[in-house]
């Protein structure tokens, strides 16, 4: 999208003595630092009155995991008998599961986390690998930029040209295909999409846009076409392991102790599980890029580079408002397109304020205005303004100040009133991107805009970031509801 700017246990069992574990395989020899003070001090004739070394038996052992497992079974029947009696820990089927405790339904909705390009903070933007990523990190969407190829593929990327997301300006087979376009009244030089086939595009590698992020994996993944991405979804991957390999097993360990817990307390979740992100539970928020400039064109016999999208969304099974999908524009003509064919949920994009919207001509203030959110409120579902848009900072101190809060709850009560959504963009973890009254901590931001502000959604570069907070917010929420 969207604007264009990572033994031995040790406890006292008497004074100056500790008790010190060590578990052995088969045939395993025990190491020298548990033994070695033993040994010296019965050499020189000594009491062993320093550390000592205990092993345990097998039987031992069996008694200890009988032991811990009794506890587990006594706490579990006392946590659910607790939990059967407290209306604030039933979950929406009347069970105990302390995972799904009840929030506020009528005050609070979880607000949807949409990872822009991907989890673009960490990986290359518009890869599957990156897709993956923001999928294990429960985002709630994934997002597509399409564009189109010569052979009117819809691909992801967010600029037209190639050489800022890929290696193709090292590409020497490339070189005669830099060429200069007028793209929306500006001329642009470089490599354009539209000049290349997926087959070409296919053999270029992704890299991150950004020099202040993780550079590791550049030169690694494909450029995604929207048709990868949607299998994607629909297949449900969202592991990762193909990403950071050892990262996601350590991630599934602790997972997995989770769940032990979480059943030894009578609720138990699939959250160690292979394949525990379900099925088509990730929702498409792909955005039309460009669409009157790629029209303009002439290429694709004539067609339309909305309906080459809206053909791939049709053959995928996405064409109602209860489909799992946002389709996205910074134009309105073609939302306006789509809305006569399809009945999608649509999100009009806007820029900033002092930006002239080029299929229509007007500036985006317009659109920003209440009239103009009545007019959007016609053909579509949400409406995406950049956070900045709604709380600005203040020029002079560049914090968030009281007087931007108030004019960002009037902004999203005044979208509210139409019927509208607000899924502002982009929240980002970096420093450059916060408020000085942040204090760098990224976590503030997301107060801001879901605690003070109340948006619906957002996009953000980090997924982890926002559901990890999320998860935060919502046990704060539970236990101010507990309270009397």
């Amino acid at each position: 999208m969207m604007e264009s700017r990572r033994r031995g246990v040790h406890g006292t069992s008497g004074e100056g003595e500790y008790v010190e574990l060590e578990v052995l395989e088969e045939g395993e020899r025990p190491t020298s630092s548990s033994t070695s003070g033993i040994h010296a001090a019965l050499s020189e004739g000594r009491p062993v009155t320093g550390p000592r070394a205990t092993r345990w038996s097998t039987s031992s052992l069996v008694l200890l995991g009988f032991g811990i497992s009794l506890c587990s079974f006594l706490f579990g029947s006392a946590w659910r008998s607790v939990s059967s009696s407290d209306p604030y820990l039933q979950n929406h089927d009347g069970g105990s599961d302390p995972a799904h405790l009840s929030l506020p339904s009528d005050t609070y909705k979880k607000p949807l986390v949409i990872g822009h390009r991907g989890s673009c903070g960490m990986l290359p933007e518009h890869t599957l690998e990156g897709y993956k990523l923001a999928i294990k990190q429960e985002a709630d969407c994934i997002e597509c930029d399409v564009i189109l190829t010569k052979d009117a593929v819809a691909i992801c990327r967010h600029d037209l040209t190639l050489e800022s997301t890929t290696d193709v300006a090292n590409r020497t087979e490339f070189a005669h295909m830099r060429t200069t376009r007028m793209v929306e009244g500006e001329e642009v030089t470089g490599w354009f999409a539209v000049d290349f086939t997926v087959a070409q595009i296919k053999t270029l590698r992704a890299k991150q846009r950004m020099d202040f992020r993780d550079p590791n994996y550049n030169g690694l993944f494909e450029v995604a076409t929207l048709q990868e991405q949607i299998d994607l979804v629909k297949a449900g991957k969202g592991d990762g392991d193909d990403v950071v390999e050892e990262e996601s097993e350590r991630v599934r360990w602790h997972l997995r102790l989770l769940d032990w817990f979480l059943g030894a307390r009578g609720g138990g979740s699939d959250l160690g599980k292979a394949g525990a992100i379900e099925k088509g539970t990730t929702c498409l928020y792909p955005e039309m890029k460009s669409t009157a400039w790629h029209n303009s064109l002439g290429l694709w016999g004539g067609r339309r580079s909305e309906d080459i999208i809206l053909e791939v969304l049709r053959k995928n099974g996405y064409s109602s408002k209860d489909d799992d999908i946002y389709l996205q524009s910074f134009e309105t003509e073609d939302l306006l397109h789509v809305h006569s064919r399809s009945s999608i949920k649509l999100i009009q994009l806007i820029g900033a304020p002092d930006v002239i919207q080029w299929d229509t001509k007007r500036p985006y203030s317009e659109l920003l205005s209440e009239k103009g959110m009545h007019e959007i409120a016609g053909y579509a579902f949400a409406v995406s303004p950049s956070k900045n848009d709604i709380c600005p900072k203040n020029e002079t101190t560049g914090y968030i100040d009281e007087a931007s809060i108030q004019k960002g709850k009037a902004f999203i009560d005044m979208v509210h009133s139409k019927g509208l959504q607000a899924h502002p963009w982009v929240l980002r973890d970096e420093n450059r991107y916060l408020a000085w009254n942040y204090g760098q901590d990224a976590y503030n931001e997301y107060t801001l805009f879901i605690k003070e502000v109340g948006v619906d959604g957002f996009f953000t570069d980090f997924p982890q970031t926002a559901s990890n907070y999320i998860r935060l917010f919502e046990m704060d929420l539970r236990q101010q509801t507990r309270l009397p």
